[in-house]
């Protein structure tokens, strides 16, 4: 009576885990971003206004430092963007 078939499993499609770390935190006049699993190509740094404080790009690098010493003081958010254009937000502390 029912000819139709369905599948028996489903299939999800498998996403990479990608580490972002940043250190010290706090920090006061450098900033260290690594990657596992990607390389680095740009950085954005913004204020808790959301204004961007510092821009930089980079060749691919899996770990770069970031010279923070000119920031003021406060809560920063760090827009890390890989080579594959995906981007990971992280916290820091500038003291």
């Amino acid at each position: 009576m029912f000819d139709q078939q369905f599948p028996t499993s489903l299939v999800a499609p498998v996403r990479e885990v990608v580490t972002v770390r940043l250190f010290p935190n706090p920090s006061r006049e450098n900033l260290s971003i690594s990657v596992e699993n990607g390389d680095i190509i740009q950085i954005q740094l913004f204020n808790y206004l959301g204004q961007l404080q510092l821009h930089q790009t980079f060749a691919p690098a899996n770990q770069t430092s970031v010279d923070i010493s000119s920031l003021p003081s406060g809560l920063f958010i760090a827009l890390v963007t890989d080579q594959n254009r995906r981007q990971h937000l992280l916290r820091f502390t500038k003291n």
